[in-house]
């Protein structure tokens, strides 16, 4: 038996083997499917906001395709450039402003408002604790030259801050340093804009900070000397 068995085992293994080693061989030499990247369609600007008939694709080897390749038409859609794309060049997301990407100040103003810097000192800027991405309320006193009467009024409500400038003097306070703001990049809107220019002019601003989950809004709020005149 073991003359006949033994030799029928060794068979088997080797024919295993054999059907392993050529399987491999033949899935190492099978190409990867092609992978779809986006295109453009034609010459492209910066600053130019995506559409789809802006965009096309292609088919290229998986094996030339990392995570900065667009895949997909849906991703790069309503995505603004950073630099100019030509024909048929490969859209990478490399060369589109997002988020979270550091690009010009232009590319984080949204749609419909304007960047406006407002000048600041450590009390009228919450001593310097406000960050690029927080929300702050705006409130403006002009005087009798201005409006005929002394008078404190609530003029904006949760305006984003895009940027901060801060000064070159650092002071510490219970463990941290703490640097005073010159000025804050608001994202407001036009109207607010030119009321932002006005107030500089005729009056004095200071910011409030809002709360990270506060969206309320209070209304017009105004206080002025007739209430201390009673």
């Amino acid at each position: 038996m073991r003359l006949v068995v033994l030799p029928l085992l060794v068979a088997l293994l080797a024919s295993i083997g054999a059907y392993s080693y050529l399987s491999a061989l033949e899935s190492k030499g099978k190409p990867a499917a092609p992978v779809s990247v986006v295109i453009t369609s034609r010459q492209i600007p910066p600053r130019t906001v995506l559409t789809r008939e802006m965009l096309s694709t292609k088919a290229m080897p998986r094996e030339f395709v990392d995570d900065s390749f667009i895949t997909s038409m849906e991703e790069a859609a309503g995505k603004t450039t950073t630099v100019p794309l030509a024909q048929g060049e490969i859209v990478y997301r490399t060369k589109l402003a997002t988020k979270d990407r550091k690009t010009a100040l232009s590319f984080h103003v949204p749609a419909g408002l304007r960047a406006v810097s407002l000048a600041v000192n450590e009390v009228s800027g919450v001593a310097g604790l406000i960050e690029a991405g927080d929300k702050v309320d705006l409130i403006l006193t002009l005087g009798k030259e201005a409006v005929g009467k002394d008078m404190t009024r609530l003029v904006m409500e949760d305006v984003a801050v895009l940027a901060v400038v801060q000064s070159t003097d650092v002071r510490e306070t219970q463990g941290r340093d703490l640097k005073t703001y010159t000025s804050l990049t608001l994202a407001v809107t036009p109207e607010q804009a030119v009321l932002v220019g006005f107030g500089e002019k005729n009056g004095a601003f200071k910011v409030a900070l809002r709360g990270a989950n506060d969206g309320g809004s209070k209304g017009e709020l105004e206080v002025n000397s007739d209430r201390f005149n009673r």
